[in-house]
């Protein structure tokens, strides 16, 4: 449904999370500007809106940057959208490089009657319905050609002892498993993935963590079927584990 009137987030529409700038190098608990801007894009059926800008219209139907058609009770919408556009006050113009990891969420919010949300579908699963005001909740994409699809930091009540590596699962998989492992302690952490005579075919992470237990998720899409073997590498541990892609 939706009501021109009404509270958009009660209506069909769709609201898109980003962060322009390379979260890899640090990210805030809030929403900031500038160096790290935030944004948020609400998707509806009259306009698309920026809502950190003061729910400032950036897009309207008759714009050839947006289009929306309703299919009753279904629909459809299509946008392009100008980083110009989206950028203001003093936040630093987005320069995209290879590699760069982007805070990211998506919801689609759900309403079957008028002024009535039903439900509400996100993209990452650390959202509680929080996202409008904290990023901390966001996945995040990747800018370029990457092979780890998320990435995701759990919420624990304490901080684990030891350093682990756990089985991936599913296992065997295909195309896509997912490996745990934990760190009692910050620094530098490599994932790597190698093949049965010990050639290195994928690096799933390359960068400093917290202490913390983590996911990491691999896409062998590109790779063929058969046995292959991951390793972490800390500067006080490594170990290795044995995987099986069955296409």
């Amino acid at each position: 449904s939706f009501d021109p009137g009404g509270n958009w987030w009660e209506d069909d529409a769709i609201e898109l999370f980003i962060g322009l700038f390379d979260s890899r190098h640090g990210q805030e608990a809030g929403m900031t500007r500038d160096e790290m801007p935030h944004y948020t894009l609400a998707i509806r059926a009259d306009q698309l809106i920026n809502g950190y800008n003061e729910n400032a219209v950036i897009y309207e139907p008759d714009s050839a940057d947006y289009f929306f058609e309703g299919f009753d009770p279904d629909w459809v919408v299509e946008t392009r959208i100008k980083l110009t556009d989206l950028q203001f006050g003093d936040d630093t113009p987005f320069v995209p490089e290879n590699g760069m990891r982007l805070p990211f969420d998506l919801l689609v919010h759900d309403s079957d009657a008028t002024n009535s949300r039903d439900g509400v579908l996100a993209f990452s699963n650390l959202n509680n319905d929080n996202s409008w005001q904290s990023p901390r909740n966001w996945s995040y994409t990747w800018v370029g050609n990457q092979f780890v699809t998320g990435v995701t930091e759990e919420p624990v009540s304490t901080l684990p002892t030891d350093y682990t590596l756990s089985q991936n699962y599913p296992n065997p998989f295909n195309p896509t498993t997912t490996i745990r492992y934990a760190l009692p302690k910050a620094g530098h952490v490599e994932i790597a993935l190698f093949n049965t005579v010990g050639q290195k075919v994928k690096t799933l992470v390359d960068e400093n963590r917290p202490a913390g237990t983590f996911t990491v998720q691999l896409d062998a899409t590109t790779l063929t079927s058969g046995v292959y073997f991951y390793r972490i590498t800390t500067a006080q541990f490594n170990q290795t584990k044995k995987m099986i892609l069955l296409k």
